[in-house]
């Protein structure tokens, strides 16, 4: 059941970063765009910075997840490849608690910023004096999908750890696999 709720959860994830990526290249021609009006009539859109900015926020949130499950992060595995499988499962958990300390922490500073901006109706001081409630919420939504990515990912291992299986362990959480990798990737 777990394995399944993460596959879809990873394809949903995908879906979502290919829209944060979408965002964030919008976000720079916008930039862009701000910069030629700027240099040859001396006008600018306003705002674009602060746009830009948003969109970096909230695309990275939104892509945590699927860099977790699709294993796209980097990790330096040199000394890692050298040990034996039962202690490349053990340092795969310790590395997925890690994540979830780095985002239970995340996640409780987020939405101490986001209570605060809903009681204090703040807004943007650029250009745009948008209220700062919208961008907000949909970065603190981004970090609540990778906590539950995180969940997810935490207890489909400790499942595989506590059947014995060090194979799943490495599947679900250890690097990725270079012979099988058809995107020829490598890990640091």
């Amino acid at each position: 059941m777990l394995d399944s709720l993460a596959g879809r959860v990873l394809g949903l994830s995908r879906i979502i970063a290919i829209l944060a990526g979408l965002m964030i290249l919008a976000a720079a021609l916008v930039v862009f765009i701000d910069v030629v009006l700027r240099s040859l009539v001396g006008h600018t859109l306003g705002g674009a910075d602060e746009l830009s900015g948003y969109a970096l926020a909230i695309g990275t949130t939104w892509a945590l997840p699927y860099c977790l499950l699709g294993k796209h992060n980097i990790r330096v595995d040199t000394v890692y490849r050298l040990t034996s499988p039962a202690t490349r499962a053990l340092l795969d958990c310790l590395g997925l608690l890690a994540i979830g300390g780095f985002v239970l922490i995340l996640n409780y500073r987020a939405g101490l910023v986001l209570f605060e901006t809903i009681e204090r109706s703040s807004r943007s001081v650029g250009p745009l004096s948008l209220p700062q409630v919208y961008p907000q919420s949909l970065w603190f939504a981004g970090l609540v999908f990778f906590t539950f990515a995180f969940l997810l990912t935490a207890l489909r291992s400790l499942a595989a750890l506590l059947s014995g299986d060090l194979a799943k362990v490495r599947e679900i959480a250890g690097t990725r696999d270079h012979a099988s990798d058809p995107s020829g990737s490598t890990t640091a």
